[in-house]
């Protein structure tokens, strides 16, 4: 049998402090349950050592070994008697020597205990160095080293901790330290949510720490002296309201203790405002973009109808959508969500036709009724995505955003605005969609994807690949648009459609080239606003040599040096002017197109057959953008009514034809020989594809009242005089160039 020293791990000659911290230390590691025999063997040596201390004496029993003899001896010995042996070894009892000084110490406790009750329960609550204090007591007194004391100050102390949160936090870790609660072992019920506090102490660190996801939210719900207003302002931006709403939830169910942090006030304010659907971010956003669209549609459209209509439409549909939103779609979406429907094909089925509204835009002309298509379907697109699969929206890294829409609109807002009117509509429609669609679909988007497919990565990037090659093949048709407006909703296209599958991980081998797709594309789109961007010079710009400066940027002005000599002097000198600052760039440029327009007049009659066929062709294109844009212009003669702007890339095309025939020579008189006279009933029936009556019937609508019928007919009449020779062609348009040759023709 163990010395009790032997059994505590102590030198002999220890006194009481040592003697107490060795049982302390011994009873983290031997628990009554666990081992109830070593626990009685470890509670003997600790009074052996109390009573050794106390009386210095030794109150050890004897070993067996060294017991046995002395019995056996004392039994021979023993002289005969009367008496039973066995009443000589009966001992009187003895009174417990440490009784008075237990009951001390357990006062003493008793004593602590209640100060530290009173000053976390109340009804004056103590500050942190006092509830310390009154804690280290605790933990210091005597009392406990009894292990029966020390299991019941254990489990009251954890209840008492537990039950008043947040007061304890202050001691909650020195509690945890004495205790081992986070070691492994039986531990009193509290414990659990004392150690769940300390959970939630490490979320509210990343939270005020600002790197957590929800610390805009936890920001929201913890500032004390917001006025109404400002916190109305604060519930617009992007992402607020959910961050607020997940925080509830998060306070509701996992760590209700964040909760004791958020200022009455604020959690009050928003939980009424998160009751019923509120004008959010969305919201406003649809209103700027309206009201954008509408200022620019009012300034910047080519037609009185386009800017009043157009204007007044975006302006109505601004308006109208937080109004729909808020009363149709928003309840709507609520008794769904509370009958637990699950989503069917019509809630995954949106992207369709916000997908064709791109195809449209990459693969097809865009005139004024391919427009409305467009613009239809993409609104078609993005109020369906706000119905069915919508959500707050995430606008990520403001920073970035800003940046790239600023880069965009820097290289491409020439570019835009020197689109047509369908073009601006048509892609400013599908950009508005797509932007919200990449704010608040990308995750019904990434559903409608898996629905199709397993492997909705690649699908992403087959889309964004088949649209892009669409937009390359477009671009080498003969009238192709400009490259902005295929490459732009291709792009724009993938990138949302990539963006939505960006956190999508399905095995596919696309998955890792997906960012390096997605910068591809962002400057493929900035590469094409700069082609497309109208080419100019800045007036306060001064050339080293104005003249060569002008004919690099056409080349057309440094063919007049051996064409038309004097037309070359005079632009050169007004160049020279515009250099010197005696004229303005506008002043100078308005000169240079009348001396470009009167040699144009002058020498067309008699420019050679190839740019007379060249003339009509220009015609020809003129009278179909008329149609598209005001069929009566497209009717009229010329002076009879005032044309409609043409497209940019039309007016260059025009304007570098003028330079040509400016500077061109005259025709041979084997050249004006050459060719025939096509006579009107000809190409009449020749348009009428040889038909007799369709031939008539196109020489009476030339000649009658109905704006379109004519229109038409003189579109068919040029197409069948375009398809001749240019020998014939010349021939045959000579005589009346001089006269349809208007001082605006060739007006850039």
């Amino acid at each position: 049998m163990k010395s009790w020293w032997q059994v505590l791990g102590i030198p002999r000659k220890s006194d009481r402090a040592a003697i107490r911290r060795a049982y302390a230390r011994k009873l983290r590691v031997t628990h009554p349950e666990d081992d109830p025999q070593g626990f009685m063997v470890l509670r003997e040596a600790y009074e052996a050592a109390l009573r050794w201390v106390e009386y210095d004496v030794d109150w050890e029993e004897p070993d067996e070994d060294e017991a046995e003899p002395v019995l056996a001896r004392e039994a021979v010995e023993a002289p005969p008697s009367a008496e039973p042996a066995v009443a000589l070894y009966v001992a009187p009892a003895e009174p417990d020597p440490l009784a008075e000084v237990r009951a001390a110490e357990q006062e003493e406790l008793r004593r602590r205990t209640a100060a530290l009750d009173a000053g976390l329960r109340g009804p004056w609550h103590g500050d942190a160095a006092a509830l310390k204090s009154q804690l280290a007591a605790i933990l210091a007194a005597p009392a406990l080293i009894e292990i029966a004391v020390r299991d019941s100050v254990e489990h009251w102390l954890a209840d008492l901790l537990a039950d008043t949160i947040p007061r304890s936090d202050h001691i909650l870790r020195p509690a945890i330290d004495a205790f081992g609660w986070e070691e492994e072992g039986n531990h009193p019920p509290g414990v659990w949510r004392i150690l769940a506090r300390i959970d939630e102490w490490r979320v509210i660190e990343a939270l005020r720490r600002g790197d957590h996801a929800l610390s805009a939210g936890w920001n929201a719900l913890t500032r004390a002296t917001a006025p109404g207003w400002q916190r109305r302002i604060g519930a617009l931006r992007p992402g607020i309201a959910a961050q607020v709403r997940q925080l509830f939830d998060l306070a509701d169910y996992q760590a209700p203790g964040i909760a004791h942090s958020f200022d009455p006030g604020a959690a009050a304010w928003w939980r009424a405002h998160l009751e019923a659907p509120r004008f959010g971010f969305v919201d406003l956003l649809v209103m700027l973009l309206a009201a954008g669209l509408a200022l620019g549609l009012a300034f910047g459209a080519q037609t009185l109808a386009v800017r009043a209509g157009g204007a007044a439409a975006a302006l109505l549909a601004g308006l109208a959508f937080p109004v729909v939103r808020l009363r149709i779609v928003a309840p709507w979406r609520e008794r769904r969500e509370m009958a637990d429907e699950p989503p069917g094909w019509l809630a995954d089925a949106w992207p369709a036709p916000w997908l064709l509204a791109a195809l449209l835009l990459v693969a097809v002309p865009i005139q004024p009724l391919v427009a409305s298509v467009a613009v239809a379907l993409a609104a078609v697109a993005a109020l369906w995505m706000a119905v069915a699969a919508g959500r707050e929206p995430a606008i990520g890294n403001p920073i970035y955003k800003i940046l790239s829409f600023a880069v965009l609109a820097v290289f491409g807002g020439a570019a835009f605005f020197a689109l047509s009117d369908a073009e601006k509509l048509a892609l400013g429609a599908f950009a508005a969609a797509s932007g919200l669609i990449a704010m608040s679909g990308s995750a019904g988007l990434a559903g409608a994807l898996w629905r199709i497919t397993a492997r909705p990565v690649l699908a992403a990037l087959i889309v964004t690949l088949l649209l892009v090659g669409g937009a390359v093949i477009r671009f080498q048709f003969p009238d192709a648009p400009e490259p902005l407006v295929p490459w732009a909703a291709a792009t724009v296209a993938g990138m949302v459609l990539l963006a939505a599958v960006s956190d999508v991980a399905d095995g596919s081998p696309a998955v890792p080239l997906l960012p390096w797709v997605r910068w591809a594309l962002w400057a493929a789109l900035v590469f094409a606003a700069i082609l497309s961007a109208p080419q100019g010079e800045r007036a306060d710009v001064v050339p080293a040599d104005p003249m060569k400066q002008l004919e690099q940027r056409e080349p057309g002005f440094a063919a007049l040096k051996t064409g038309n000599p004097g037309l070359h002097s005079a632009v050169a000198l007004l160049r020279q002017q515009q250099a010197d600052r005696t004229k303005t760039a506008a002043e100078a440029g308005r000169e240079i197109d009348r001396l470009v327009n009167t040699a144009y007049r002058e020498r067309l009659p008699r420019a050679p057959a190839a740019l007379l066929a060249a003339e009509m062709d220009i015609r020809l294109a003129t009278l179909r953008e008329y149609r598209a844009l005001d069929v009566a212009a497209c009717a009229s003669g010329e002076g009879e009514r005032k044309p409609p702007p043409i497209s940019e890339k039309l007016r260059e095309r025009h304007y570098r034809h003028a330079l040509q025939v400016a500077g061109s020579w005259p025709a041979s008189a084997a050249d004006l020989a050459r060719g025939r006279d096509i006579p009107a009933d000809e190409l009449l029936r020749a348009a009428a594809n040889g038909d007799a009556a369709k031939a008539g019937r196109l020489g009476a609508a030339m000649g009658g009242s109905d704006v379109k019928a004519k229109c038409d007919a003189r579109i068919a009449f040029l197409e069948a005089l375009v398809a001749q020779d240019d020998a014939d062609i010349a021939k045959t348009m000579r005589p009346a160039l001089i006269a349809r040759a208007g001082p605006d023709s060739a007006k850039r």
